[in-house]
């Protein structure tokens, strides 16, 4: 997972190297049942990094904290550097499940 200080050195090269003024922090975990009901993210992904230029990197949580490997919770931590608003983000969320854990927060 990104510490802050990740956040901005991230956020730091990607406007560099883009030239926007603008960036996200957007870090998302899938809950087991999202997963055993065949939840694939790669759309909502897609759909983020359509937005700007992005890093994403995944995170997954060791398989005995959750007993079933196959079940255990993958999220995503993803710098997101361009001049879209947190409501364009917020909608590629609508209609998952509120126990999903979701953080958006802006980097400056």
């Amino acid at each position: 997972m990104y510490t802050a200080m990740d956040h901005e050195s991230s956020f730091s090269a990607l406007t560099a190297d883009h030239g926007a003024d603008r960036g996200w922090h957007i870090s998302f975990r899938l809950t087991p049942g999202m997963r055993s009901m065949g939840f694939d993210p790669r759309d909502m992904l897609g759909a983020l990094a359509e937005m700007g230029v992005c890093q994403i990197i995944g995170r997954n949580e060791p398989a005995h904290i959750h007993g079933d490997a196959g079940l255990r919770p993958i999220g995503w931590d993803m710098v997101l550097v361009g001049n879209t608003t947190r409501a364009a983000i917020e909608d590629v969320f609508l209609g998952m499940p509120a126990a999903m854990e979701l953080v958006i927060q802006q980097i400056h």
